[in-house]
């Protein structure tokens, strides 16, 4: 079997291990992805090289010019600020500041880069500071860019769009296919993550079934890239080819 949708390489949570392909940034880490055949990447806004309030237009230029010379789309920007951030009056302001700057390289990005997405995933707490909401939303609608919120429950208020992580899911004791299903909307972000008794594993190690969670958000009406988490994985670099020839049969 086979996912139905395209898959995208997240360079979050990258462990900065010595030796490892992606060890000097995200120009290395992209050209590892794409010597893997990934074709899209989904690029961590947390780091130097891809921090929004670090780049003028000339270094958002050359990140462009790194995509296209190896042939890789961005299917978004992962923006995992601690969700408390949002929530505490002390750390908000920032954290606002720094979502409406991925928002904009995002949409910087997408123009310079034919094929990519305008997307910034993030994850905020059940309560946050009055007004955040509506400010990410207005940047998002500001710059055409979509913000996908991973938290669950899903917020039923719909100024943001929907994100999916099936560790997140899973932790909350949630059947991933089911609540796929039940969505207000198709999501507009879709990790493969999976769960288990140690922590984050493999998808298909844990409690995720990879291709009932794939063809549940085909029927959700979702298309996107199939963003690979590695987060919390204990060897990412052999992870990467191994979640590539589970999902879509390829050595990687």
């Amino acid at each position: 079997m086979t996912i139905s949708g395209e898959l995208s390489l997240s360079m979050a949570g990258l462990k900065r291990a010595p030796g490892a392909p992606w060890e000097t940034g995200p120009r290395a880490a992209m050209e590892w992805a794409a010597g893997l055949e990934y074709r899209a990447v989904q690029l961590d806004g947390t780091v130097a090289g891809t921090r929004a309030r670090e780049l003028d237009r000339s270094a958002r230029r050359d990140v462009g010019g790194v995509l296209r010379r190896l042939s890789l789309v961005m299917s978004g920007i992962d923006l995992w600020i601690p969700p408390t951030h949002f929530s505490s009056p002390g750390d908000v302001d920032r954290a606002v500041a720094a979502v409406v700057g991925a928002v904009e390289l995002a949409a910087d990005l997408r123009a310079v880069v034919p094929g990519s997405t305008a997307l910034v995933c993030v994850s905020l707490p059940a309560e946050t500071v009055p007004g955040v909401e509506s400010a990410l939303g207005a940047a998002a609608q500001r710059f055409g860019c979509v913000v996908a919120d991973h938290a669950w429950p899903v917020r039923e208020n719909g100024v943001l769009e929907i994100g999916v992580d099936p560790a997140t899911l899973i932790l909350a004791g949630v059947d991933v296919p089911l609540a796929v299903a039940g969505l207000r909307a198709a999501p507009a972000s879709a990790r493969m993550s999976d769960l288990a008794a140690e922590g984050r594993v493999l998808p298909g190690d844990g409690a995720l079934e990879p291709f009932e969670y794939d063809a549940a958000l085909s029927v959700r009406g979702f298309s996107g890239a199939r963003i690979v988490d590695l987060r919390g994985l204990p060897d990412q670099e052999r992870a990467v080819g191994e979640i590539r020839r589970r999902l879509i049969g390829a050595a990687g």
